[in-house]
């Protein structure tokens, strides 16, 4: 009698056991207590080469490169030390335009954007829209969209004008300027 109960005893507490086993065994496949054991995850995972080695750069440049005129822009970032490159990526996103380069002891932070710069944004010339005059926003040959298309037909004007417009080089300084050049275009197409 004495031996079955503690026979009952070590069977409960084996139970227990392989209960606490099967339970932490299935939480561990299934990540259910990650919010707990977060630095265990982490310590688990390998470490990539990037973030063993720190490497020191003499020089940080970052810039802005806007694609539709070419242009770019430095930029200041302010004093970049002690930041892995996989703290930089995570800074500076690949979805948000940015590319990150090393080149020897220099590390080159460019931001790739798909518009014009502040000064070209500003500019207008006129251009061809199929035969007809159009406004187009940026400088001489960049095609920065187009603003308005006019109803002056391009075949309409002198040769010397068709030819500026049809190479999109007809570059005013002020939007002043730019209506005074297209009443004159309204006034040769109506001789």
């Amino acid at each position: 009698m004495y031996f079955l109960r503690d026979f009952k005893k070590v069977l409960i507490i084996i139970g227990a056991a392989v209960l606490m086993g099967v339970a932490l065994h299935f939480a561990a496949v299934t990540d259910t207590f990650e919010k707990y054991f977060k630095d265990f995850k982490t310590a688990r995972k390998p470490i990539a080469a990037e973030d063993r080695v720190e490497k020191i750069f003499d020089v940080v440049e970052a810039q802005r490169v806007y694609d539709i005129c070419g242009h770019k822009e430095p930029l200041n970032l302010g004093s970049i030390s002690n930041v892995s490159i996989k703290e930089l990526r995570e800074t500076f996103p690949t979805k948000e335009g940015w590319n990150i380069e090393e080149k020897g002891n220099k590390l080159i932070l460019a931001q790739k954007l798909n518009i014009l710069c502040s000064k070209c944004e500003g500019e207008r010339h006129l251009g061809a829209f199929g035969e007809y005059v159009a406004v187009i926003k940026g400088p001489p040959g960049v095609n920065g969209g187009y603003l308005e298309v006019t109803n002056i037909k391009i075949k309409e004007l002198p040769l010397q004008w068709q030819e500026m417009i049809k190479k999109g080089e007809l570059n005013f300084p002020s939007a002043e300027k730019m209506l005074e050049a297209m009443d004159s275009l309204d006034e040769y197409r109506n001789y």
